[in-house]
């Protein structure tokens, strides 16, 4: 007879927890709407979140609410009203692409959303007794992009295709016409992608890690220049810089705009777009643009802003709110390659530019020798070090990231005895955080919002903060 002691029998399997989906349909009105542009919805006071519905417009929507959420989705059956300042959006591809958000409202709508959502942000996040009086609109409102980044995918017949994600998924919305980029980058990408398919260059497969061609970079400048950056899988470079060298010739061939073509190599497997590896194919490796006056060298991996008639109004009023004159000292934290810290040298005694990342710093230099300007400096470091060795830093400029302020820089900067701060921010939510924090040492004189992403729901801030 067998032991049978040690034998374990099948343990009952635990039953997997059923979540239950409540889903109905019913007429319901929008009340408000997110950060986002969606219209929120309320049944028995839980909050649906609705595309494509604008608040006060009624609709026959079909609800759908897990049981463990505080919240559901609905889609629109049926809208029977509008809002008055609905417009029929121009592009096909809107709510199908993740480009833009607010391209179903007119501009004034689009502009008043923002100025609230700042400011109502400013409340919820920061406590601030704090609003915002204005909100500076683009001129044209459609366009305005001067550089875009395009991912390509190879489809299911095996063509490749290229244009911009679906919103929360890596699905391609292929366009034949975007409305906030111009008509020349639109069809240097398709283009590009007729060139890939001739040539039979594979496109990068996310799920097994290979494959060539990744994303288009173009930028332009404000004299129209172009630069087409190509951005490969790393591992493809050696095969593939002979076939990129004759797109690179059709290119130039085809398009006189274009001044300066790049080969990029990512190795990596991620959401990062730029390798740190590239030859230069065509022309140099940077352009030159122009903003308020001084000339800047614009690297295909350098940061500048995307709308350039609207960084020129941000950057105005942020050296408007500064006041600087010939005896203030200015620091510029966060400076890239040097945009505003120079720009803000014109009127200082000094400037010191602090930047995180050296290659950054090297062009700000550079950029300081182009525009013969000798009284400023810059430091590649954490701001906050650099903070504790001057004593005599009048006027704070800060331009973060989307992440904001670093904790041990606000810290730094309630420690020291700086009068005045210029915070520029691209994210309201993180300005709001820092605000609050800032607040106790410094008094918040005035703000302004402007739009630099014009159908999108992003909105820059300029603020003015002096020593309490």
């Amino acid at each position: 007879m067998k032991n049978t002691k040690n034998i374990k029998t099948n343990p009952q399997r635990k039953k997997e927890k059923i979540i239950e989906v409540n889903k109905f349909t019913q007429k319901a009105e929008c009340c408000d709407l997110t950060h986002e542009g969606i219209g929120v919805v309320k049944v028995d006071n839980v909050p649906f979140f609705v595309n494509d519905l604008l608040p006060k417009e009624t609709a026959k929507i079909s609800f759908e609410k897990k049981e463990t959420n505080k919240f559901g989705y609905g889609v629109v059956l049926e809208r029977y009203n509008d809002n008055d300042h609905r417009v029929k959006p121009i592009c096909d591809n809107f709510l199908k692409c993740g480009g833009c958000d607010l391209m179903h409202m007119d501009y004034q709508m689009q502009l008043a959303f923002k100025k609230n959502m700042v400011n109502q942000t400013f409340k919820r996040i920061g406590h601030l007794d704090f609003e915002i009086k204005e909100i500076v609109g683009a001129n044209n409102p459609y366009k305005y992009r001067n550089k875009v980044q395009v991912p390509y995918r190879t489809n299911s017949k095996g063509k490749t295709v290229c244009g911009f994600y679906q919103k929360k998924s890596h699905e391609i919305v292929e366009f034949k016409e975007c409305y906030i980029q111009n008509d020349i980058m639109t069809n240097i990408t398709i283009f590009i992608r007729n060139l890939l398919n001739e040539y039979k260059v594979t496109t990068f497969n996310e799920k097994n890690n290979s494959g060539v061609f990744k994303h288009l970079l173009i930028r332009k400048t404000t004299y129209d220049k172009y630069m087409v950056v190509f951005i490969i899988n790393g591992n493809e470079k050696d095969k593939h810089k002979d076939i990129f060298k004759n797109i690179t010739e059709k290119l130039i061939n085809r398009y006189s705009e274009v001044e300066s073509v790049i080969l990029n190599y990512n190795y990596k497997n991620s959401n990062v777009i730029l390798g740190n590896e590239y030859d230069c194919l065509f022309g140099k490796d940077y352009l030159l643009e122009n903003i308020l006056g001084l000339n800047f060298k614009m690297s295909h991996q350098a940061f500048f802003q995307i709308n350039h008639e609207q960084t020129e109004k941000l950057y105005s009023i942020a050296l408007d709110y500064a006041n600087i004159t010939k005896e203030d000292v200015v620091m510029d934290c966060y400076c890239g390659v040097g945009t505003i810290g120079l720009l803000a040298s014109l009127k200082a005694k000094k400037v010191i530019g602090v930047e995180i990342i050296p290659e950054a710093i090297e062009n700000a230099k550079e950029n300081a020798i182009i525009n013969k300007i000798t009284n400023a400096s810059f430091v590649v470091g954490a701001a906050e070090d650099v903070i504790n060795n001057l004593n005599d830093i009048d006027i704070l400029i800060v331009d973060p990231p989307r992440k904001g302020i670093d904790k041990k820089l606000l810290n730094t900067i309630l420690e020291s005895n700086i009068k005045r701060i210029v915070y520029v921010s691209c994210d309201c939510a993180t300005l709001a955080r820092d605000l609050s924090m800032l607040t106790n040492k410094y008094n918040i004189d005035k703000g302004t919002a402007v739009d630099l992403f014009p159908q999108t729901s992003n909105v820059e801030c300029v603020v003015l903060l002096s020593r309490k």
